[in-house]
């Protein structure tokens, strides 16, 4: 009886890892090389460091500037070095800003075709290229990871959007871009945690939260800085073409 329950463990124990062997993701099976396409909408702004001599105006605009809605989108490759760690190369194309707030306007004698509000947004649109490092800390099939990196980035131009609403609430939208007078290269830290989930051998899925801040300046000014940031949540799609 007692060799009977103890076949019967073994049997059980055997079935057990069996299946968690074959659901856990294999080292061998595990390609080089895959692919990766993102897309990352995020809550973009600025942080602006002015000196004394025009603290006025950064105070100012603290007040009336506020954060917008900006995204990033990508294309990658990732080297897997091993069951925990990767390097993942890719490029980028982002737009990243922040707004101001509505201002009613008042006229005097008022008429009906007069604007009754003005509020502009400003965008940094960047082409970029990105290095991550992967360090997956635990997990099988759901692998919870690190991912420190930096970007260089190329800025294509500046975009200017004012809008103009009149009394019978239709909206009016005009558009300007430059690069001049503005930093035309930037390099930019990433942060973000993350979860993959293996949808299958050749397809994966990727959620990150992402943290990302320019380290050089957009004003190319030695007394008064602005340095762009955002919040995001990265999807990322995983695949590889090995059979």
């Amino acid at each position: 009886m007692m060799r009977n329950k103890r076949n019967l463990g073994l049997i059980i124990l055997i079935f057990v890892v069996y299946v968690a062997q074959s659901q856990s993701p294999s080292i061998a099976s595990t390609p080089k090389y895959v692919f990766a396409v993102s897309y990352t909408p995020a809550l973009t702004f600025r942080e602006l460091q002015f000196d004394e001599q025009h603290k006025f105006l950064e105070s100012q605009r603290n007040q009336m500037e506020t954060p917008m809605y900006g995204f990033s989108t990508a294309l990658a490759v990732q080297r897997n070095f091993n069951k925990r760690s990767l390097v993942e190369l890719g490029v980028s194309f982002s737009s990243i800003g922040y707004k101001t707030q509505a201002i009613n306007l008042y006229w005097e004698p008022s008429q009906p075709e007069y604007p009754a509000s003005t509020w502009a947004a400003f965008s940094y649109q960047y082409i970029s290229l990105t290095a991550r490092y992967k360090y997956i800390l635990c997990g099988k099939k759901v692998q919870f990871y690190v991912a420190p990196g930096l970007s260089v980035d190329g800025l294509l131009h500046r975009k200017t959007s004012v809008y103009t609403r009149y009394n019978d609430k239709s909206d009016q939208k005009s558009v300007s871009t430059t690069r001049e007078g503005y930093s035309k290269a930037n390099i930019s830290i990433i942060v973000a945690i993350g979860a993959k989930v293996n949808l299958s051998q050749r397809y994966a899925l990727c959620i990150e939260p992402t943290y990302w801040r320019g380290l050089i300046s957009v004003i190319p000014e030695n007394n008064n800085k602005e340095f762009l940031y955002a919040f995001g949540l990265t999807t990322q799609f995983i695949f590889h073409f090995k059979k």
